[in-house]
Parts: structure tokens; C-alpha cells; sequence
């Protein structure tokens, strides 16, 4: 295995993290590196540990973090960790000039690292499932809505899915809920499965997995 992305999270001046569902994470570092990152303690969003500090940011948040504090901390070097969909999300707005060129951004998956699950479409149990997953089928004249939190990978699917999304319907978080109550496909990261499973949803389709990831400024990865 390779130690570049050992050596780029050792050398890290100041690591952003998310702060929620921060279990993989801490796991996938731990099995390339000794770093102990600290537990975040109440609302506190820093820590300080062997001479790195750590951040807890939101898990969307931490790509543009990134990129905006490394382009005003040259001199340091500034790390994130976060889902490599979320990366993608961010990357995918640099095309449309939505990130501009002095925020871009590279990712690595962390080696070994687990499976965190698999952005889908889903349904709700009032609409019908298999008909929902024909009129998703790519070529439809007629685009389908979804509810989602990643509105540019909903974009970038048009090519392999009929579906499309707009700014009423792109939101921050609840997705399944406001699917469920608006009768809409959603476009969400699925985890387990369990709580689509629990709140009657069907995976329609799988469009990318999820996994843990290293987070730098373009440009700025060398070791």
C-alpha cells in the first residue's frame, strides 16, 4: 500500500472533520496512521492534539472549508475528511462555475477503508415502485423530480436517469420525510438500508458508493 495518504494526514497542519456520523472516519485513519483524533466534546468545534489541530465542521461543508482556508493559510497545510459523494457534489459545481478556479479540490478515497453506503433512488411507499423505476429508465422525454441534498450529482445522473431536480425541492437535510409528505423520488445517501426498509422506501436504483476520503486544495498535495 501506498504511504501518500499516510504521509498527507500526518502532515496536516489542521484536519476538518464532520461532525456528525464521525465512526468511519476515526476508524479508516486509524488503520493507516497513529493519529488519535480527539473526541469532540459539546458544541466545542476544535481540539489540539500532537500538535495538529482538528475541527468539526459540517460533513457538506468540509470541501469548501478546505479549499477557502488553504487558499488563505498558504503557508499551512489543510486537511478535511469526508464522504468522497459529497466531494464529488462539490467537484461537479466547479464545471457549472459554481466553485471557482482558487477553490478547487482533490480527494482520495482512504485505503482499507469501509464502505459508507450508496447514493440511490429511492421511493416512498405511496408512490408505485415499479412504475416509478420505468419512468426513470434514461431517454424519457418527461424528467422525473427528486428530493435530495445533492443536487449536482442529480444533475450529473441525467444521462443514465430521467430525473432532475430544482431549488424548491433541494434541501439541506429530512429528505425522506419531505419525499414521503410531497409523494417524490429522493436522491439520498443510503447507509444500511435499515431505515429504508423501516420506513417502507424501495431503492430504485444505486448511482455511487461512499466512502471515507482525504480532502486538499488543487494543487497542494504534495508530500
Amino acid at each position: 500500500m501506498s504511504n501518500f495518504e499516510k504521509e498527507l494526514l500526518e502532515s496536516a497542519d489542521t484536519i476538518y472533520l464532520p461532525n456528525r456520523y464521525l465512526e468511519p472516519f476515526v476508524e479508516a485513519v486509524g488503520n493507516i496512521t497513529d493519529i488519535e483524533i480527539p473526541a469532540m466534546q459539546g458544541r466545542n468545534g476544535g481540539a489540539e492534539s500532537n500538535g495538529q489541530i482538528f475541527r468539526w465542521v459540517r460533513g457538506r461543508d468540509v470541501a469548501k472549508i478546505v479549499a477557502s482556508v488553504q487558499a488563505a493559510q498558504p503557508e499551512k497545510r489543510i486537511v478535511g475528511l469526508s464522504g468522497s459523494e459529497w466531494c464529488d457534489e462539490y467537484m461537479l459545481g466547479e464545471l457549472t462555475g459554481r466553485v471557482s478556479a482558487d477553490r478547487r479540490i482533490e480527494y482520495y478515497n482512504i485505503p482499507r477503508a469501509k464502505l459508507m453506503g450508496r447514493v440511490a433512488i429511492i421511493a416512498p411507499p405511496s408512490l408505485d415502485a415499479d412504475q416509478m423505476r420505468g419512468k426513470i429508465q434514461p431517454g424519457r422525454e418527461q424528467l422525473v423530480p427528486v428530493v435530495t441534498v445533492y443536487p449536482n450529482l442529480a444533475k450529473a445522473s441525467k444521462s443514465s436517469l430521467s430525473i432532475t431536480t430544482s431549488l424548491e425541492f433541494t434541501l439541506n437535510g429530512s429528505v425522506e420525510t419531505v419525499a414521503d409528505d410531497l409523494g417524490m423520488l429522493a436522491l439520498d445517501l443510503v447507509c444500511t438500508g435499515d431505515t429504508v426498509i423501516q420506513n417502507n422506501f424501495t431503492i430504485l436504483a444505486e448511482l455511487q458508493d461512499a466512502f471515507p476520503a482525504i480532502v486538499v486544495a488543487a494543487g497542494t498535495n504534495t508530500v
